[in-house]
C-alpha cells in the first residue's frame, strides 16, 4: 500500500544487558560475557549469535516500513562472510538464560533475510556497513502475532558462515535496533450477526441453481475506502458480491446423506486481510423420483430365449430401480405381453401370449417401467435375442477323431501345451512350452501349424519375445494371437500380423502385459471371447480363471498401477472341483468357457 513519509514513526532500542547479546558454541554452550560479537565463525568454530530487544514500543498489526540492526567493529575483519537472520516466533522473547542450547532451540519465523556485509576495516565504525539488510519481513511477522503487543520484546539469531567482529554489550557499543513504522489498518471482521438475512437457513436437495438459501453473510473492513470481497468453500453454492449465498449448478444435496451442509465464508479486505465464518444450511427433504440402477439388469446371465419357450422360463432380465426417498417402494411393468415382469421382484419370463420367432425377429425389446410409490416413473429398454433352440448342453463325453505324434514332425514338437484355430489359414497353431529345454531338439521353433487332417503345415518362432509359449488363443476379428507365458516376469503376449496376415514376417508388431502385475504368477492356458472381447487365462498355481477386459481404450495394456486401463476380475475354479488349471476354451455359439485340468477331466 502506498505511504505518506510524513506518516512515519520511528523507533530505536539498545540492547540493555550483557544477557542480550550472546554466542552459541557447537557444543551448544552459551557466552554471555563475551566483549564481542563473532559474527559467526570464532577460529575454528561456527556459532550462533542471538540478540535481544526489550521493550518494542510498536502495537500488534503495525506496517513496518523499514528496520535494520545497527553494529559497530569492535576489530578490522575482511573476506567473504554469508549471514542468515532470523526471528524468534515468539509474542514476547524470553531472556537468555546460559542453558545449554538456549539459542538453537528457539523457534524461528518464516520470514528470514540474508546479509552479505563488506569488509570491516576500520575499528570502531557503526555506518552502512555495519548495518543489516531490511529485517522488516521479520519483524513484520512478529508484530502480526495475535498475541503480539507494544512494548514486548524481540529476539533476533544469526547463523552463516564468514567473521565480522561487533562490538558486544560489554564493549564499547552494543547493537541498536532500528525500526520504522507507520500504524496499521483495521482488519476486516464479520459483523454481528455476521448473517444479516432473517430467513431460515435452509434448501431444498434438488433445488435448482439460483435458489437462496437464506444467508446473506455481512462483514465489514472500517478503514474509509477498504472493500471487502467473499468467496465460498463448497462449490455447491455460489456468493455475491453482497453476500448472498445461493444454490450452484456443480454437484448434488441428498438429505438422506447429508441433512445439513456447514460451509464456510471468506471475507477478504483490498487491505490484504481476511477473516472466516462458518453458516449451517439445513437440506430439505424432498420427494426423489425413480431411477434405474447401473447396472439396470440385476442377473448377469445372457438376455436369451428360446422361440419355443414354455410361460415362466426366464430371460436373463432381472430390472434394477430405486426410489432414495425412504419409505417408498417401486413395482415394475413392461410393455411386451409375450413376456411378463414379476411387479416386486423385476424378473421377466415368458408369458402363455403371442408368440416368437427367431427368423423373423431375432432380437426385441422390451420396455420395462418402474413406477414409484411417490408417483415418480423412469423407463428403461433391454434387448432380449431370440434363438431356434435351446443352448447346446456341456458334453459329458467326448469321442477321439485323430491322434497325431507332435514329436514325429520336423522341426518336433515334444511337449505341445496350447492349441487354437486360426480360420484365417485354415490350420491349427500349437505352441510348444518346453521345447526350448530340450537342446537335442530344439532348431528355434516353438510355434507350429497343423492342417486339419493332422499333417505338419509348418513352424515358426516366438523366441525373441516368448521362451515358453504355454498358451495360444486367437482373435478371429483381427487375426491377433496371445500367448502366455509363465517364465520371467508372467507376462501375456499380443501377436499382430499386420496387412499381410501371415505370422513370422517383418511386419509383425508384438505387445504385452504382465499378469504379475494383478497377481497372476503362473499363466497357462487362454482364450479369447467373442462374444465380450475379453481374454480368459487359467492360473495353475493360483486356482484362478481371470477375465481380463479391454477397457475404454480396447488394447490390452495392462491395468491401470502399469500404465494401461484393463479391467481385471477373476473366480475361483476350486469351487469345481479343479485344483490345477492348465487350459481354458470359449465356445462363442454355446457362450460356455471350458476349463481343463491336470486330473484328466473338463470343467
Amino acid at each position: 500500500m502506498a505511504i505518506d513519509p510524513n506518516d512515519i514513526m520511528i523507533f530505536e532500542t539498545q540492547v540493555a544487558s550483557g544477557a542480550d547479546d550472546v554466542e552459541e558454541g557447537p557444543s551448544g554452550s552459551v557466552k554471555v560475557t563475551s566483549s564481542d560479537l563473532e559474527l559467526t565463525t570464532d577460529g575454528s568454530k561456527i556459532q550462533l549469535i542471538g540478540i535481544r530487544f526489550t521493550d518494542i514500543d510498536i502495537p500488534q498489526g503495525a506496517t513496518i516500513v523499514d528496520a535494520y540492526i545497527q553494529f559497530q567493529t569492535e576489530e578490522a575483519s575482511t573476506g567473504a562472510v554469508s549471514l542468515l537472520i532470523h526471528g524468534e516466533s515468539s509474542d514476547d522473547a524470553a531472556p537468555f538464560t546460559g542453558v545449554r542450547f538456549d539459542v538453537s532451540s528457539r523457534s524461528l519465523t518464516n520470514a528470514s533475510v540474508a546479509w552479505s556485509p563488506p569488509d570491516w576495516t576500520t575499528r570502531g565504525e557503526a555506518g552502512p556497513n555495519q548495518r543489516t539488510a531490511d529485517l522488516a519481513p521479520i519483524i513484520q511477522e512478529i508484530v502480526d502475532r495475535d498475541g503480539w503487543s507494544a512494548l514486548n520484546d524481540m529476539v533476533f539469531i544469526i547463523s552463516g558462515t564468514g567473521t565480522r567482529t561487533a562490538e558486544a554489550f560489554e564493549g564499547k557499543n552494543a547493537p541498536r535496533l532500528h525500526i520504522e513504522w507507520v500504524p496499521g489498518s483495521d482488519r476486516v471482521v464479520f459483523n454481528d450477526p455476521p448473517d444479516i438475512d432473517s430467513a431460515a437457513n435452509q434448501i431444498g436437495e434438488l433445488a435448482a441453481s439460483g435458489t437462496l438459501v437464506g444467508i446473506t453473510a455481512s462483514a465489514t473492513d472500517p478503514d474509509a475506502g477498504d472493500t471487502v470481497t467473499y468467496s465460498i468453500d463448497d462449490e455447491r453454492f455460489v456468493i455475491d458480491a453482497d453476500g448472498v449465498i445461493t444454490r450452484s449448478e456443480i454437484g448434488t444435496l441428498d438429505f438422506e446423506s447429508e441433512p445439513s451442509v456447514t460451509v464456510t465464508v471468506t471475507a477478504t479486505s483490498s487491505d490484504g486481510s481476511g477473516a472466516q465464518q462458518s453458516f449451517t444450511i439445513d437440506l430439505l427433504d424432498e420427494p426423489e423420483p425413480v431411477i434405474f440402477s447401473d447396472p439396470s439388469d440385476a442377473d448377469g446371465a445372457a438376455n436369451r430365449i428360446v422361440a419355443t419357450a414354455a410361460s415362466g422360463t426366464p430371460v436373463g432380465i432381472t430390472a434394477r430401480a430405486v426410489d432414495p426417498d425412504a419409505g417408498d417402494s417401486v413395482t415394475y411393468s413392461i410393455d411386451d405381453d409375450r413376456f411378463v415382469i414379476d411387479p416386486a421382484t423385476g424378473v421377466i419370463t415368458r408369458s402363455g401370449t403371442g408368440a416368437l420367432d427367431a427368423e423373423l425377429e431375432p432380437s426385441i425389446t422390451l420396455t420395462v417401467t418402474a413406477t414409484s410409490t411417490d408417483g415418480s416413473v423412469a423407463t428403461q429398454d433391454y434387448s432380449v435375442s431370440v434363438v431356434d433352440s435351446a443352448p447346446p448342453q456341456i458334453p459329458t463325453s467326448v469321442s477321439l477323431v485323430r491322434t497325431t505324434l507332435a514329436s514325429d514332425w520336423s522341426p518336433p514338437s515334444p511337449d505341445p501345451s496350447g492349441i487354437a484355430y486360426i480360420a484365417h489359414l485354415g490350420v491349427l497353431m500349437i505352441s510348444d512350452g518346453e521345447v526350448n529345454e530340450m537342446p537335442n531338439l530344439f532348431t528355434g521353433d516353438n510355434l507350429f501349424m497343423m492342417n486339419l487332417n493332422g499333417s505338419f503345415a509348418g513352424s515358426l518362432t516366438a523366441f525373441h519375445f516368448s521362451d515358453e509359449p504355454t498358451g495360444v488363443a486367437y482373435n478371429p476379428n483381427n487375426w491377433h494371437l496371445f500367448f502366455t507365458d509363465d517364465t520371467g516376469a508372467r507376462s501375456v503376449y499380443e501377436l499382430d500380423p499386420g496387412p499381410d496376415k501371415i505370422y513370422g514376417t517383418s511386419d509383425d508388431v508384438i505387445t504385452s502385459f504382465k499378469t504379475s502385475d494383478y497377481g497372476s504368477t503362473d499363466p497357462e492356458g487362454i482364450t479369447y471371447d467373442t462374444n465380450r472381447g475379453v481374454l480368459y487365462i487359467a492360473d495353475g498355481a493360483g486356482k484362478r480363471i481371470y477375465t481380463v477386459d479391454p477397457g475404454a481404450n480396447g488394447k490390452f495394456d495392462g491395468v491401470a498401477s502399469a500404465g494401461g486401463d484393463d479391467i481385471v476380475t477373476s473366480f475361483d475354479v476350486e469351487a469345481l472341483g479343479i485344483r490345477d488349471p492348465e487350459g481354458v476354451e470359449y465356445d462363442p455359439g454355446s457362450d460356455i468357457l471350458y476349463v481343463t485340468a491336470s486330473r484328466n477331466f473338463i470343467a
